[in-house]
């Protein structure tokens, strides 16, 4: 069997909410792809790299997570489902730093023109509410290098005019804001 046909069985697999099944077959899948078939253009090794870093999150097996995200990442490093799901292990490690700076690169690669190829699953109004609700407020206020943090993401919402961006910033000030009132 393919790994496209692996790859799809596995999807019938996730979309039964049977996730070990789906692991297999994408462990399959992924011992399928050839050297050359391992490169940023092939959406579908992508897909098995996230699929198989998104279960492995949600299943507790963060290391194994991990080096999909980065196996991923060292091919397509604007990858945006690759990136959320980085910032989740961060978050999970408590690397608020990390997590912050993979946020906004997350954001940042929102901004691509081909990220409708990529089939992506994390960039809808659901995983924005997670970002900007959630994961950059917890990051953020948790962040050591908060500071450094807020001056790179005014000049990229001021370079790029992204609202995203801009709305992130709007975030962070509002969080500086809180910890300058705690501290007076």
């Amino acid at each position: 069997m393919s790994y496209e046909a692996n790859f799809n069985t596995a999807l019938t697999y996730i979309r039964s909410g049977l996730p070990d099944r789906a692991v297999e077959c994408l462990h399959k899948a992924l011992a399928g792809v050839s050297v050359n078939d391992k490169n940023k253009d092939n959406v579908i090794y992508l897909r098995i790299l996230t699929l198989l870093a998104r279960l492995g999150i949600e299943r507790g097996m963060r290391d194994e997570a991990l080096n999909y995200i980065n196996e991923g990442l060292n091919l397509k490093d604007n990858h945006s489902d690759l990136l959320f799901l980085s910032s989740l292990y961060y978050f999970d490690e408590k690397r608020y730093d990390e997590m912050t700076g993979t946020l906004i690169t997350y954001l940042v690669s929102l901004t691509q023109s081909d990220a409708a190829g990529y089939d992506y699953e994390f960039i809808g109004t659901a995983a924005l509410k997670e970002v900007f609700g959630r994961l950059i407020p917890a990051s953020y206020s948790k962040a050591v290098s908060h500071r450094e943090i807020l001056d790179i993401i005014s000049q990229l919402s001021e370079k790029t005019g992204s609202e995203l961006l801009k709305h992130a910033y709007k975030i962070m000030l509002e969080i500086d804001e809180r910890r300058k009132a705690q501290n007076v």
